[in-house]
């Protein structure tokens, strides 16, 4: 919710999302929005005024990539919570502006200049994250790797173009060489890691209204031109594009931008009525982008309702993929006139516990994979989903398929923090069982064919890749 900033946005209540693929009403992925870790002395029951507010005293409302460093057990402590309520997706947001000349000006200078943050703003006119920010970045995505988190999205939001008079070369190349560096600092962190990396390069951004006073903004090129260069340097296949607002024409406006290139998948923003987001999702994307994968970036926390009103949808359309669902830090509960409707105090402490999946049961998947060659290597559920016990069972179904000399297939598999270790090898096709499946510990698969049990596989890429994820 580009911060529930956008009157639009407080005044239309969303609903978004879709999804295709099965006729299951469980989604696989689930996560949070991890937009702040500590609300200081700030409250969402009481009216905002000038002494209660994100931005003033100074360092009270904490977004995690800009101040982990006033509290980083605190955080590391969250994301654990996380994982420990069946978490395994973490959304960083980072709301980039330009904020060298208000800090200059004193006019968002709030006695800790140093910290380039205003609120839950952070400062890119560097092209890059401060040096703090940076060092706060890494620590976080070390934390969430070993966790075992399944995948970290980069949520950038960035709204500066719509105040644009004219093109600014200056502020997109900030805002471009910010999101490289982020890239780079994941690829480097996450690499031969189970945890992956999802991008989303605009929350929210698409259709976008100018700013009052700057009519002709220039907010939609901004994004056809981050579009091309992003997808120039990166590909597609790791990002959602830009995720947009679960109403037909926003859902309009961000097919708009792509092109004859779309992501390999998309992400919505949904409130309100739900299914009916999901339903506007569905009715305004091209026909042939309903076979993609959709998740849900935005929604209540750990709303039953929400999960009601996706569980229908899917049941009514089977063809649509939900492949993830990240909640934001606000509920639906009523709120006092005056009161800010964005970010609820309740949400935020229900991150200090292990029950943030608790009211969501009906649309939880208690048993998951990604399969890249399903033929190959795929798993089923034995018991995970019916058992309460720590430890449960699944089946691998291995398949072998010899090729010139490779008479022979070994199978790795990695946890979190630890080093691969040889599971199985055979050289027939055989279902192997594995019940030693602990819950909320992501385990990845590797299937090696080769020429005998015994032949190094140090250095070969893995014919088949399966991530697996049991709650």
């Amino acid at each position: 919710m580009s911060h529930r900033i956008v009157a639009v946005i407080l005044t239309v209540f969303l609903s978004l999302f879709a999804f295709p693929a099965s006729a299951d009403t469980v989604v696989g992925g689930h996560g949070v929005v991890y937009f702040a870790y500590d609300r200081g002395s700030y409250s969402s029951e009481i009216p905002t005024s000038d002494s209660n507010n994100w931005y003033i005293p100074a360092r009270q409302f904490k977004t995690p990539i800009s101040l982990y460093n006033l509290n980083p057990t605190l955080v590391d402590s969250q994301l654990a919570n996380m994982r420990a309520s069946g978490m395994d997706y973490v959304v960083l947001q980072f709301n980039l502006a330009e904020l060298a000349p208000c800090i200059a000006s004193g006019a968002c200078n709030s006695g800790f200049p140093d910290d380039w943050t205003w609120g839950y703003l952070i400062d890119s006119s560097l092209g890059k994250p401060h040096p703090t920010h940076m060092d706060n970045l890494r620590a976080m995505l070390v934390k969430i790797r070993d966790l075992g988190f399944r995948n970290v999205i980069f949520r950038f939001n960035d709204g500066r173009a719509s105040g644009w008079a004219s093109w600014n070369e200056t502020e997109y190349s900030h805002a471009w060489n910010y999101i490289v560096n982020v890239h780079v600092t994941a690829d480097e962190l996450l690499r031969d890691s189970a945890t992956g990396a999802i991008y989303d390069l605009g929350g929210e951004a698409p259709g976008t209204p100018c700013n009052a006073d700057v009519p002709n903004c220039p907010a939609t090129a901004y994004l056809q031109r981050l579009w091309s260069d992003y997808t120039f340097v990166f590909g597609s296949d790791d990002t959602v594009g830009f995720s947009a607002i679960a109403v037909p024409a926003r859902v309009q406006a961000q097919f708009a931008v792509y092109g004859n290139r779309p992501p390999s998948r998309h992400a919505y923003t949904a409130y309100g009525n739900v299914y009916t987001g999901l339903q506007d999702i569905y009715n305004n994307m091209p026909t042939a982008e309903r076979s993609k994968p959709v998740m849900l970036i935005e929604t209540y926390q750990n709303d039953p309702l929400t999960a009601l009103q996706i569980s229908d949808f899917l049941a009514a359309h089977p063809d649509f993929h939900l492949f993830a669902v990240t909640e934001w830090p606000a509920t639906r509960d009523p709120i006092c006139s005056g009161c800010d409707g964005n970010v609820r105090d309740s949400s935020l402490a229900a991150l200090n516990t292990t029950t943030q999946l608790s009211l969501m049961g009906r649309i939880v998947a208690h048993f998951s994979q990604e399969s890249d060659l399903p033929n190959l290597m795929s798993f089923s559920d034995v018991n995970c989903a019916a058992t309460t016990n720590p430890t449960c069972t699944v089946q691998g179904n291995l398949t072998f398929a010899p090729i010139d000399t490779r008479l022979a297939y070994q199978v790795y598999i990695t946890t979190p923090g630890q080093p691969r270790k040889l599971w199985t090898c055979m050289s027939a096709t055989n279902p192997v069982l594995a019940s030693w499946i602990t819950r909320n510990l992501e385990y990845q698969f590797a299937y090696y064919r080769t020429s005998a049990c015994s032949t190094d596989v140090s250095g070969q890429k893995p014919d088949a890749t399966t991530r697996l994820f049991v709650r």
